[in-house]
């Protein structure tokens, strides 16, 4: 593969942890202005109006299509529209960006142990230790480096919810995965768009009933605009060209940029400080990531040490070679 598309493959999905990290801060920053469950709805509309006049005609004429995988777009838009998208905000109501990025950085582990019992896929004794591994960062992270006050929900309401959202595009992601629809990622994401905004009107009426209102500003404008265009038309697009350039495997660890943008943009904009413990269960959490995913490159570099020790040689660098 030519090293200027793979190189621009990997900047794409950098951009795309970028963008996702902002959602995050946003929700932070504007969480005190607009509820979540209405951040999300305005979020999915502007979505739907920035694709529909460019995929009107591409949707009627894939109307059988569309129409032949409904119940697995059902599924995946309230798993990947109305649940992921409203729990990461009422998420952000309780909790830290930085601890919603810590979080987040469990996706790639969640989806191969999902893979494993949805799909049927290997599941190796790396995989089994980087889950554990990042079991335990993703633990200590919520229980604030006491894991006494797990029980405590009321404490850590926030992460959970966050937790939720993690779990939702994990089972999300591995669904996709099994799909066999024969359309474009533009028009995909404008069906699902539609179908999980429908199941997000209800919940927004419910937020205005109950006296949750929305205080429409230039914050709050600026605030939708940043999740419809960048955080998703943009980032889903530049995601979805990277994994089919780099593919899956390669694209999974661009997770793990998440927690440096997110403490970079959290401490930036919102002023937040980074804790012992969120230190100590991000490592966890990467270690494990990279170990579960980078299978292949462990058992690699294994293989080297052992091959060099054979010789009675050094092993060379790992990292080049």
């Amino acid at each position: 593969m030519c090293k200027q598309k793979l190189l621009s493959a990997y900047i794409l999905l950098t951009l795309s942890a970028l963008f996702w990290s902002g959602n995050f801060v946003m929700g932070r920053i504007v969480h005190t202005e607009i509820p979540p469950f209405t951040l999300a709805f305005f979020r999915w509309m502007l979505v739907i109006i920035i694709l529909l006049p460019l995929n009107y005609s591409n949707m009627t004429k894939n109307f059988p299509e569309i129409r032949k995988h409904f119940i697995s777009l059902l599924v995946l838009s309230i798993l990947g529209i109305t649940i992921n998208s409203s729990f990461v905000y009422l998420g952000l109501n309780f909790t830290t960006v930085l601890n919603t990025s810590l979080i987040y950085a469990t996706v790639p582990v969640l989806i191969i142990l999902l893979s494993f019992i949805l799909l049927g896929d290997s599941l190796s004794q790396y995989k089994i230790f980087g889950m554990l591994l990042s079991f335990i960062g993703a633990i200590f992270i919520i229980s604030n480096g006491n894991l006494r006050t797990i029980s405590k929900i009321h404490y850590q309401l926030g992460d959970f919810f966050i937790l939720i959202a993690v779990i939702s595009w994990a089972f999300f992601s591995v669904i996709y995965k099994k799909m066999t629809i024969k359309i474009s990622p533009f028009l995909f994401l404008l069906v699902t768009a539609i179908i999980g905004d429908i199941f997000l009107l209800p919940c927004m009426l419910l937020e205005q009933y109950i006296g949750h209102i929305a205080h429409y500003n230039f914050l709050i404008l600026s605030g939708v605009l940043y999740a419809s265009l960048f955080a998703s038309v943009l980032a889903i697009t530049y995601w979805n060209i990277g994994v089919r350039v780099a593919g899956p495997s390669v694209a999974a660890h661009f997770f793990n940029l998440l927690p440096l943008f997110g403490s970079i943009l959290s401490m930036l904009f919102l002023g937040e400080t980074m804790h012992w413990y969120q230190l100590f269960g991000g490592f966890f959490i990467l270690l494990g990531v990279l170990l579960a995913a980078g299978e292949a490159s462990v058992k690699s570099i294994l293989y080297k040490i052992r091959y060099y020790k054979s010789l009675n040689i050094d092993p060379p660098n790992p990292s080049i070679g």
